[in-house]
Formats: C-alpha cells, sequence, structure tokens
C-alpha cells in the first residue's frame, strides 16, 4: 500500500499532532468513494510508526466523534512494523449518510471531498448534490432552449462547467448552477468535484439504457 503512494483512496499521516486537520482527511473519504488512513507513514513513504498508537487513537477518535457531523462510522486496525512501533490503519467507506461536514465552531460547517491525493473543500453545488440524493426524491425539470444547448455543447465537448455554460446559454452563473444540480440529480448528467471546480458531463449509464 505504501509503495503505491497517495492516491484517490489513500492518505499518509505521520502523526496526529492537530486531530481537528487529520479530520478532514476521513470526511473527505467518506464523502467520496471511501478509503483508508494510514497514521506513522511520512510524506515521502517512510513508515516511520508511533511509539504510543494509543494516544494518538485516542485524540483522532474523540476529534471524530466532536466535530465530525453526522459522525463518521470506521475500522480501524493496529499494524506493528517494528518492536515498539505501530502504524493506525482506518478504513472509511463511502457514506450512506453524507455529506459529513467539519464543525470546529457553531454553525461553522466545512465539507470535504477526495480529488485525487488531495482532500478540498465540496463547492455548494456539489454538497446539495449530497443532500438531495440522501432524499431520493423524484427530480422534474424541464427541457428547454438552454438544455439544448448544454447537449449540443457536450456532443462536442466532454464536459462543462457552470462559468462556461452560464455563457453558451447565456445565463447568470446561479441559473447555470440550479440547471445543471437538477440534471445531475435527474442522473442526465455526472459531476466530477475538482480542486479549482467542478465539472459536468453526461451520465454514460443514463444515456445508454
Amino acid at each position: 500500500m505504501v509503495r503505491k503512494g497517495e492516491n484517490d483512496h489513500l492518505e499518509f499521516k505521520k502523526k496526529v499532532d492537530y486531530p481537528e486537520k487529520v479530520i478532514k482527511e476521513i470526511t473527505a473519504f467518506a464523502n467520496t468513494q471511501g478509503g483508508e488512513l494510514l497514521i506513522g507513514v511520512d510524506d515521502n513513504r517512510e513508515i516511520s510508526g508511533l511509539k504510543y498508537p494509543d494516544e494518538h487513537r485516542f485524540a483522532l477518535e474523540n476529534a471524530i466523534e466532536s466535530f465530525c457531523k453526522p459522525v463518521i462510522s470506521f475500522h480501524v486496525e493496529q499494524i506493528p512494523v517494528s518492536e515498539n512501533r505501530f502504524v493506525l490503519r482506518y478504513t472509511i467507506d463511502k457514506s450512506e449518510r453524507r455529506p459529513h461536514s467539519v464543525r470546529l465552531a457553531p454553525g461553522k460547517d466545512e465539507y470535504f471531498i477526495r480529488v485525487g491525493d488531495k482532500s478540498v473543500k465540496a463547492s455548494r453545488e456539489v454538497v446539495e448534490i449530497m443532500e438531495r440524493q440522501k432524499k431520493g426524491k423524484d427530480i422534474q425539470f424541464y427541457f428547454g432552449d438552454s438544455e439544448k444547448i448544454l447537449m449540443n455543447y457536450l456532443e462536442e465537448n466532454n464536459f462543462i462547467t457552470i462559468d462556461q455554460y452560464a455563457l453558451v446559454a447565456r445565463l447568470k452563473p446561479y441559473q447555470a448552477a440550479r440547471k445543471l444540480i437538477l440534471l445531475v440529480l435527474a442522473n442526465v448528467l455526472m459531476v466530477v468535484p475538482g480542486e479549482k471546480h467542478d465539472v459536468f458531463g453526461l451520465n454514460k449509464i443514463a444515456t445508454e439504457q
């Protein structure tokens, strides 16, 4: 696992000095496709291990319980790597209760998702999509001129951003965002979250049916 390096499903931390920073990795995995967090491994892939793993485990799990809303389920394993050194392996599944937030102050929620080997803040659009998908309600939308422009654009280009859609369809950005969100919820489009901006493309599963 360590030889592969960090990726969209794997994160390394040398130790848990600031658990409120580490829990963003936990929430990112839960909000995306799941993953594993190895504590006791450096970013350069050196397995330094932890001398007192129970202390790190207590600090991190207390932070998960205190600051992750709703609380995230996980599995933890303590792996010996030498006579007195251990690595903590946290396994987090994609959560059915997502979106999960990190709430370090009352009323201040931050949402994270996994993009490649980084945990980044989720856009408002991605958070709304996760919240509404959890409710499981049927989605209705009107297929008008701006939607036709969108489909024509996606026939020639794989993806489109909110700003690009607003430009080609002559919409205000918030109008473009609303239409794209509805089409994702209706399974016409898929959203690919990004570190700088999200991109939207045709949902291939839906278009093949």
